[in-house]
């Protein structure tokens, strides 16, 4: 996301609250597994609808991350950076 992009999901983040926003972030991870669903089936025009939530998904979690404070998202950096080489270290390991 642009830094233009993160500061409107912040703005609309602050505005509603954490609690509503989680609610909303379940909602939409709901109707992304649905979309991924019916990619996977080959539904007529599914691929729209996998970009449509995924971008709500992406909205979402990007809200929630500005919410956060410093800590937890050093925390979330750390996370991610870990998972991150976890994975690369088992495509390595695998030869893919």
């Amino acid at each position: 996301m642009t830094k233009s992009q993160i500061a409107k999901c912040k703005q609309i983040a602050e505005a509603y609250g954490i609690s509503q926003q989680l609610d909303i972030l379940g909602e939409e991870c709901a109707e992304l597994i649905q979309a991924i669903s019916k990619v996977r089936r080959e539904v007529p025009n599914a691929d729209d609808l996998l970009a449509d939530e995924i971008a709500d998904v992406s909205i979402m979690v990007t809200q929630i991350i500005s919410l956060m404070d410093d800590d937890d998202t050093t925390k979330l950096i750390k996370i991610i950076n870990t998972k991150l080489d976890r994975q690369l270290e088992r495509i390595k390991e695998r030869n893919i």
